[in-house]
């Protein structure tokens, strides 16, 4: 689907006179893989929190697909509107499998109790296999979610948001404290959700970020400091300067 999913107009977050964010527009188009990039203190995960609902903007205003202005709904009404947030460290349940893990997900309206002890629908059978092999998981379906690697677990996390089917996926440093190959696959596996719905993802990690990105947006104080093309960012003085300070070679390479 083509077009804009998502749209800030000059928003604004101030805590008491400090501007986390600082008249901030942007758009994000269906389909697309964004990442977001700044200094610690940029005002990123503050600006994911103002998209799902966590954080209420002082100004501005936050449109959804079809011209809603979700600025001021709450966390469960945006969730519900289609935006799906995972934060940096796994919240799985360790306790249950990778399976039972994905079977709440997908049963999330009937609550813990139902989901457990309710039939699944040949529907919802489907969905949680189609993700186990998205996630690459199949093998672990019924091992115990506390027995699997940190990325495993991040790609459980993945799969627990996938399953509910949003149009909008957030993801907070995703790959912090993956090995390398599972990095690469991570990478792999966000290109492959791009094919079906829009992801923003905060990240630090600027080998990850070169290797996937196509479009980065980078913030400084609350503000966007340059949005574009990974070659063109890469390239830009105040980039180097500000965020990245360790000269030109390093950013290219």
């Amino acid at each position: 689907m083509a077009g804009t999913i998502l749209s800030l107009e000059n928003v604004t977050v101030d805590f008491f006179g400090f501007k986390a964010i600082n008249g901030l527009s942007s758009f994000l188009n269906h389909g697309e893989l964004r990442f977001l990039i700044g200094p610690n203190g940029a005002g990123k995960t503050t600006l994911l929190d103002v998209i799902c609902g966590k954080t209420k903007p002082t100004s501005g205003r936050v449109i959804f697909k079809d011209h809603k202005d979700i600025g001021r709904h709450r966390e469960h009404q945006i969730v519900r509107l289609g935006i799906s947030r995972k934060f940096q460290t796994p919240s799985v349940f360790r306790n249950l499998t990778v399976f039972e893990n994905l079977e709440l997900a997908v049963q999330k309206d009937r609550g813990v109790w139902a989901a457990m002890f309710s039939p699944l629908s040949n529907e919802q059978q489907e969905a949680i296999d189609d993700t186990l092999v998205k996630t690459g998981l199949t093998d672990q379906a019924h091992i115990q979610a506390d027995l699997l690697s940190h990325g495993q677990k991040q790609w459980l996390e993945i799969g627990m948001q996938l399953i509910q089917d949003p149009d909008l996926l957030l993801l907070d440093e995703p790959v912090a404290g993956m090995t390398k190959k599972e990095t690469e696959k991570t990478g792999e596996l966000l290109l492959e959700i791009t094919k079906e719905r829009s992801v923003l993802v905060v990240e630090h990690d600027m080998e990850f970020v070169r290797n996937f990105a196509t479009k980065v947006t980078v913030m400084h104080e609350g503000k966007i400091l340059c949005e574009g093309q990974v070659d063109k960012v890469q390239q830009d003085p105040r980039v180097i300067e500000v965020y990245l300070g360790r000269g030109r070679d390093n950013v290219k390479h």
